[in-house]
Parts: C-alpha cells; structure tokens; sequence
C-alpha cells in the first residue's frame, strides 16, 4: 500500500526505495489499482519507467476491469504509452485524438480493439461527440455497424447522445440508419423518444424507416403519440408515417393517443392524426 501511495503522491524516491526493499510491485490499494495503473494515470513517466524496470505487471487490471493502458488512454498519456507498447502492452484506447494518432500510427489493432465493458472503440467516440476521433477511426476501417455496447450500434448512440455532426459522419460513411438492436429499437425511434428534431430529419434523410416496430410490434409514431411527442409525431408523420398500424396489443398511434389522454395536440378525422 505504501508504494502505490508513493505513486500517486508522485514521489520517486519513496517509490525507489519501497522496491527496492522487496516491496509488491503489484499490490493493489483501497481503490483496486496498482502503482503503475496509478503513476500512468498521473501522467509520471519517470516513476512508470522504475515501476517497469522492477517488474511491474502491464497486463494486470484494476478493479474495473482497466489495464495502465486503459488509464493512458483516457488521460491522454502519450509518452506513457508509447513506452507500455513498447513493452507489450494490449493496444485498447478510448477516441482521444492526440492519443490515438499515435497507436494508429503504431498498430492497426486500435481501430476494432474492444475493452473488456465490451465496448468498441469507435463507440466511445460516438458516446462523447468526439468528431476528429470518429473521422480518424473511419478513415482507418472501423466498423460503423459495431453491436457491441448497451447493445447499440455507434450510430444510435451519436443519436441518444445527440451528437449531430457525429451522427452526419457516420450517415455520410455508410451507417445503416435501420439497423436494430435485440429489442427492435433503431435510431429514429431513439431520436423521436427523446424529440431531437434535427436528428429525426437526418436519419429520415438517410432513409430510415418511419415504421421499423420494435419486438412488440410498436413503431416510432406509437411512441410518440403516447408519451404527447406532438412535434416528434409531426417529424414522423410528414414522411409519411403510418397511423393504423397495429402493435401486438392491438394499439394503434391513434389508440395509444387517446388511451393515454394525449389528443388536444392533434386533430382526428376518421382515423388519421393531423398535428393542431
């Protein structure tokens, strides 16, 4: 414990002399992480480097999951890990530009490398709206139709995020905007659920279906009008969105509507719903 609190203080001689007296290189503290997972994490190339020359495992994970390599990645640490490739180490990262440039320009591994939440990399960069790191990781092969974290593609993820511009990249890269995931959930239905206006009209763009029905059969509109979405109800209705179709219930949008008191922001007339 006193050697990983010597590297997160930073202070080398302490470090130097807890190893030096048979300290465990590899002992974990409270917080589940060793003295190289912390020392990378603080961006301390002179204590990783004594860490590593005294044995210091780069293969061993912290408590969630993470490798130093992981924390490299996160905290922009390019020297470090320069150095920890060079030693082997597993070549994951997490959509930093700087960061991953550099592993790009040292293995093409980076591009598909999966963590071990099972989350693609192109992912992240989908997740947090990083535009330069979903161009390079493109440019350099990424699967765009990636299934892999929270069971959602990185399209779908740009679009719950509402991350626009990263969304029109991955459009304009050949993402499938219909592509679903286990429970039938696409990315117009996301972006009609949580009425991102600007989202829907991308997608339709790219010609999602206004009536891809989830796994019990409800489609985007049902959603919609359920929950008194009226302008996310106008967005799907003017591409030409169905208003009779029929979930496995039985319910219909106009059904849905109506059940659920939500009528005073359309106008019926003899079974169609017109926005008022």
């Amino acid at each position: 414990m006193a050697l990983v609190a010597a590297a997160v203080a930073g202070y080398w001689q302490d470090v130097e002399r807890a190893v030096r007296r048979g300290a465990d290189v590899d002992a974990l503290n409270a917080d589940g992480h060793t003295a190289l997972v912390e020392a990378t994490r603080l961006d301390n190339l002179r204590i990783v480097k004594l860490l590593l020359q005294h044995g210091a495992d780069i293969a061993i994970r912290s408590s969630d999951g993470c490798t130093a390599m992981h924390f490299a990645a996160y905290n922009n640490c390019v020297r470090v890990a320069r150095l920890l490739l060079k030693r082997g180490a597993d070549r994951e990262c997490h959509g930093h530009v700087e960061f991953m440039k550099f592993v790009l320009a040292e293995t093409s591994d980076t591009v598909h490398a999966v963590t071990t939440e099972n989350t693609a990399t192109l992912w992240i960069a989908a997740e947090r709206g990083i535009l330069e790191a979903a161009g390079i990781l493109i440019k350099h092969g990424a699967i765009l139709d990636h299934e892999l974290a929270k069971d959602r593609p990185p399209l779908m993820e740009a679009t719950a995020k509402g991350h626009l511009e990263v969304m029109e990249v991955f459009i304009d890269a050949g993402a499938k905007a219909n592509l679903a995931t286990e429970e039938g959930g696409t990315a117009l239905g996301i972006a009609a659920a949580k009425e991102k206006q600007q989202a829907v009209g991308l997608l339709i763009k790219a010609n999602a279906d206004v009536d891809f029905p989830d796994r019990e059969s409800e489609t985007p509109l049902m959603h919609v009008t359920a929950n008194d979405h009226v302008d996310s109800a106008s967005s799907l209705l003017l591409p030409g969105a169905k208003v009779d179709l029929m979930a496995d219930d039985g319910s219909t949008a106009l059904t849905l509507a109506v059940e659920h008191g939500h009528v005073s922001g359309y106008e019926v007339n003899s079974g169609e719903i017109h926005e008022c």
